[in-house]
């Protein structure tokens, strides 16, 4: 016994048709250029058709989907429409149209385009409404600001000193740790790197930024034990960033450019490791 094989009922052609003049027009921000095309199953129905034909049936398919109307009946307005001027191009439009196509009291129309066109359509979100737009904002909290162990980067993301690293930085540099606080010049080597966005460091160099700061620090607490102020912390490893802002007397095209830099950098570097090592503005002027 052989079992015989069901398919689903098609919906009569009446019925899509109906549907199909139901669609309201196109406006403003509708997709109209774009349908999708099949060409095994377009030329195994058109393979007896003509070059000239196959132009006719697709122009007649354009012109379909963009208005998402039938075809009208009147041969001179199809002829005017698809800018048929030689008596050829109307016969094949006549010839496409009569074979292909299905006339009905409204226009030629196209059974499979309109279950494509049908197919496409999609409920449209509705509108918010006036009142609900005008409800009041809702009030969300202040973002939060970065935790005392992460430190901002050059990319935008952040670092964060985890307690292997504190362990390392801390037994690396003991003086820091008994002068200053291993976790306060973290915190003051965060707050420089949020403020100089210009500065900030890549993940890759900002372990050799940390040691960069801890090394200069252990070596100034190690020539000078003393427990330095915060400015003297900040300004002693802002002195490079800043430096070539801080020379505006001094000529590049100089002669003694060269001498008068080493001498400039020399008393900044005296400067900062003294005792109480704040620089006074003009003190360094050459």
């Amino acid at each position: 016994m052989t079992e015989k094989k069901t398919t689903a009922k098609q919906p009569p052609l009446q019925e899509i048709l109906q549907k199909f003049l139901a669609l309201p027009k196109f406006k403003d921000g509708d997709l109209r250029a774009f349908y999708r095309f099949y060409p095994e199953d377009y030329l195994n129905v058109t393979a007896s058709l003509t070059y000239g034909q196959h132009g006719a049936y697709h122009l007649l398919l354009h012109e379909f989907y963009c208005s998402r109307r039938p075809i009208p009946l009147d041969n001179e307005r199809i002829s005017r429409i698809l800018r048929a001027v030689r008596t050829q191009d109307k016969d094949d439009i006549q010839f496409v149209l009569k074979k292909h196509w299905i006339e009905t009291e409204h226009g030629w129309v196209n059974l499979r385009a309109m279950k494509e066109i049908l197919a496409r359509q999609k409920p449209r979100a509705p509108k918010p409404t006036q009142a609900k737009a005008e409800q009041p904002l809702a009030t969300t909290a202040p973002p939060s600001l970065h935790p005392i162990n992460e430190i901002p980067l050059m990319d935008g993301s952040s670092f964060t000193v985890g307690q292997e690293c504190y362990q390392v930085l801390m037994t690396a540099y003991p003086k820091v740790a008994e002068f200053i606080g291993t976790g306060k010049l973290i915190n003051i080597i965060a707050a420089w790197n949020y403020s100089n966005k210009r500065n900030r460091k890549t993940r890759r160099g900002i372990m050799r930024h940390l040691n960069a700061w801890f090394k200069k620090e252990e070596a100034r607490l190690t020539k000078n034990p003393h427990k330095p102020s915060l400015n003297e912390i900040v300004d002693s490893n802002t002195q490079n960033a800043k430096r070539s802002a801080d020379r505006p007397h001094i000529n590049p095209f100089d002669p003694n450019y060269k001498r008068q830099v080493a001498e400039y950098d020399r008393k900044v570097n005296e400067a900062f490791t003294a005792p109480k090592g704040n620089i006074i503005e003009g003190e360094l002027d050459l």
